[in-house]
């Protein structure tokens, strides 16, 4: 049996329920969906290493140019000079003035150093040629040694010292340390090569030789 009081449930109950929990919690708009998620991608993008990397070369480029624009390409032109400086040799060949060489093969005159030619190729009449080397340990005659012989000082040390030990040859002579002493001896012996600093003093004696390859 039904009760006197009971109501009977209108049938749009469960609809007015539903309307009334969704009141309550509305589903996001999707524009609200956007915009609660471009904060996170806004940190995202900020905090990716290409972007930060990319950014940053592009700072390290454009500072890099503004320097070059500053110094006006000074760097490569020193470094042209200092190059074009080192291909000049710090000094230079002397001779008699009675010898008639003017310009001599420098692989010849390295022969003449250490005594496989002992001629004047355009003095035939004239005296043997006599070499004069500088101290062991001036800089002038390392550097002598590796533009004219093309090796190390300590390698015409050991081929002398291999001409000595089976008594071929002596080398030439090598107690000469000063510009001056050279130029003495060479302007006493007509024969005499030797070289100097390339600003040294000639005097009117003796006189520079050309060297060619």
């Amino acid at each position: 049996m039904i009760p006197r009081n009971h109501k009977p449930i209108p049938r749009n109950h469960k609809q007015t329920s539903r309307n009334k929990l969704t009141s309550r919690n509305p589903e996001p708009r999707s524009d609200e969906i956007l915009s609660s998620r471009e904060p996170r991608d806004r940190v995202t993008a900020s905090a990716s290493p290409s972007f930060s990397l990319h950014h940053l070369g592009r700072r390290l480029m454009l500072l890099v140019l503004a320097v070059l624009v500053l110094l006006g390409g000074s760097w490569p032109t020193m470094a042209q000079d200092d190059d074009d400086e080192s291909d000049e040799p710090s000094f230079i060949i002397i001779v008699h003035k009675d010898n008639p060489t003017t310009t001599i093969k420098r692989k010849r005159l390295a022969q003449i150093f250490l005594k496989k030619v002992k001629s004047w190729e355009d003095w035939d009449d004239g005296p043997s040629a006599l070499p004069i080397d500088w101290i062991d340990d001036a800089p002038i005659r390392a550097e002598f040694t590796e533009r004219i012989h093309k090796k190390r000082l300590s390698a015409i040390n050991a081929y002398w010292q291999r001409m000595i030990f089976s008594g071929r040859d002596a080398p030439p002579e090598d107690d000469f340390n000063s510009d001056l002493a050279v130029v003495t001896f060479v302007a006493a012996n007509p024969g005499a090569v030797g070289y100097v600093s390339a600003d040294a003093n000639l005097g009117g004696s003796v006189k520079k030789l050309v060297v060619s390859d």
